[in-house]
């Protein structure tokens, strides 16, 4: 469970990464390989949080039961929802 409770930090790290850079880098000064790379991260990111609900059972949360883990993690996935 905390192992999945730290690893959230990474997941923020990595959309903050997406949506501050198109928020905050004036569209000018913006560059495609910087913005690829970050979304390439965030997809990589994503992919390893689905296998790990891939891994347990249907209708289980990210370490079985509901934990520490579900709260810290599920606002990550509704901000990347909400960001697109």
């Amino acid at each position: 469970m905390y192992q999945r409770m730290m690893e959230a930090v990474s997941l923020t790290d990595k959309l903050n990464s997406v949506i501050y850079y198109d928020w905050f880098v004036p569209e000018e000064e913006r560059h495609d390989s910087a913005v690829g790379r970050n979304r390439e991260n965030l997809s990589a990111e994503l992919k390893l949080w689905e296998s790990y609900l891939e891994n347990v059972a249907a209708g289980s949360y990210l370490v079985g039961a509901f934990s520490l883990a579900d709260v810290v993690a599920f606002p990550n996935v509704a901000y990347a929802f909400r960001f697109g």
